[in-house]
């Protein structure tokens, strides 16, 4: 078995909100996309025996989107990973949900491995 995790370049280790309560917002300064995308060609005497869960979270006015899904098929495995902070200014009355999100993003990135298995 060969265990690999496609984020080579994570773009947060570790959720950067950790607070347990905020009273002032969150400012990102502007609107920003985060875009990742991997294709992965299956080795040559290997089958894919896991791919992680694809994944959809987003705050409830869809100022923060994030999407990943993972596709596989017997030659590729396609890793797409999308994150849209879509307004710069996020209210501390939905810090709880920004936090939901980072907890998600982070975990993915940390956590998603593809399992090859030799036949």
């Amino acid at each position: 078995m060969v265990y690999f995790n496609p984020f080579l370049i994570p773009f947060f280790l570790k959720n950067p909100f950790t607070l347990e309560k905020r009273t002032y917002p969150v400012d990102f300064g502007f609107p920003r996309k985060y875009k990742y995308q991997m294709t992965i060609v299956v080795p040559e005497g290997y089958i894919v025996r896991e791919i992680p869960k694809s994944i959809n979270v987003k705050t409830g006015e869809e100022s923060i989107v994030m999407k990943f899904q993972s596709q596989a098929s017997q030659k590729n495995i396609i890793i797409t990973f999308f994150l849209d902070l879509n307004t710069p200014h996020i209210p501390a009355d939905d810090y709880e949900n920004l936090k939901e999100v980072f907890k998600h993003v982070t975990d993915i990135q940390n956590n998603s491995l593809i399992i090859f298995e030799k036949i």
